[in-house]
């Protein structure tokens, strides 16, 4: 697992999540201070929930670091060497996780519980410790799980977070697992399609309908291609608004990945000089921009500066043509890039909604970015619309 403070493993079923929940509890357990105390947390007392979390940990256990196991009705433990304690305790009675210490805590299945055991019982209890969580569960529908995976997905904006997100595929023998291929594609032809997108391939869905499919499959390229003098480019950038992040996403006449930067933080003039050098950099590439509202000035500043741009205004029409020919493109395979993190998972979990009227409303969910889908769907249209112009290379002054 990763070494941040809070990690989240949410991919599909038989993966092995639990497992991996039961060992690295018995690692932070035994690493921590003598008399320390820690949680592990699922969704009840059954024997299916908490009791497969104590019996998955006592199955990898060193014999010689268990003192004492107790398994009483509605309290349960493991006493390590050095009266460390791990409880064991259900989210159906937040109260019982209040009024400890806690220096780690393993969430099974956090999909299935209310925020309020995290938020207000155990996320507090780790202010003294510096504590640690981690969290295993498929995923679920639209909830705190998915808000907290999603802020692990982006290092970058939240350091003390990571997640991690595959399908059940992934823990087939071919690639060094347990699990038959032959018997995961028979249980997922099975499914309808939300239910196999879900439980088979661990992607986050709720009522908004998924506008991109196989994002993977894309993924083809090792690395990012550059520039090379005889091919032709096109920039698509998405600028930063609110608290949201700038990004730029560079394709060649192929439609290959060129170039990607994506960054906050910064005011008006250095984004503009960003953006500017990168077009420099890609041989004057043309740089297609969003110049809604707030993009309308930065357009005009760029072109001051000499840049080959142009505007695109967002309005619902011209957003769902803009989405609507990067999801055409993608599925006949116009259009490929590296295993960027944040690429992917926004376009995994881009979605639409129906008005009452009919039209389909595309957005990313509510407390997520699109910047690198708008970006990449940027870059698209101009493949699209007439294919990259050749234009000679500039100086940009700032």
């Amino acid at each position: 697992m990763s070494k941040a403070r809070f990690r989240a493993v949410a991919p599909g079923r038989r993966w092995g999540k639990t497992f991996a929940g039961a060992i690295e509890t018995i690692r932070v357990a035994n690493s921590c201070p003598n008399n320390s105390v820690g949680f592990v947390v699922a969704p009840s007392y059954s024997a299916t929930s908490l009791g497969k979390c104590l019996r998955t940990i006592l199955m990898f256990a060193p014999r010689r670091l268990v003192k004492e196991v107790h398994r009483t009705p509605g309290n349960k433990y493991i006493r390590w060497l050095g009266d460390k304690l791990t409880y064991f305790r259900s989210a159906e009675s937040p109260e019982s996780c209040k009024g400890e210490s806690v220096y780690y805590a393993w969430f099974d299945e956090p999909a299935s519980m209310k925020p309020d055991v995290w938020e207000e019982a155990i996320l507090p209890a780790l202010i003294d410790t510096n504590g640690v969580a981690w969290f295993t569960g498929t995923p679920k529908g639209s909830n705190w799980y998915r808000f907290l995976f999603m802020k692990g997905q982006d290092s970058l904006a939240n350091p003390d977070y990571w997640s991690y997100g595959g399908s059940s595929y992934e823990n087939t023998v071919e690639k060094g697992g347990y699990l038959n291929k032959e018997s995961i594609d028979s249980v997922a032809s099975q499914m309808p399609e939300h239910k196999r997108l879900q439980e088979i391939y661990g992607i986050f869905l709720d009522d908004m309908g998924v506008v991109f499919r196989n994002v993977d499959s894309h993924a083809v390229q090792t690395g990012l291609d550059g520039f090379h003098v005889d091919h032709r480019y096109v920039i698509g950038c998405d600028l930063a608004k609110h608290q949201d992040y700038t990004v730029c996403h560079v394709l060649d006449e192929d439609g290959r990945t060129a170039g990607f930067d994506r960054f906050g933080s910064a005011d008006w003039t250095a984004q503009q000089a960003r953006v500017a050098n990168l077009s420099k950099k890609f041989g004057g590439a043309r740089v297609l921009v969003d110049s809604t509202g707030v993009g309308d000035p930065v357009y005009d500043n760029l072109r001051r500066m000499g840049v080959n741009v142009e505007g695109y205004k967002f309005t619902n029409a011209s957003k769902a043509d803009l989405i609507e020919n990067l999801g055409v493109m993608l599925e006949e395979s116009k259009i490929s890039y590296p295993k960027i993190p944040e690429l992917l998972n926004e376009l995994k979990i881009y979605g639409y909604t129906k008005t009452k009227g009919g039209t389909d409303v595309y957005n990313a969910p509510e407390g997520c970015h699109d910047d690198c889908v708008i970006a990449l769907a940027l870059a698209a249209w101009q493949l699209k619309r007439s294919g990259p112009i050749e234009v000679d290379s500039f100086t940009v002054e700032f």
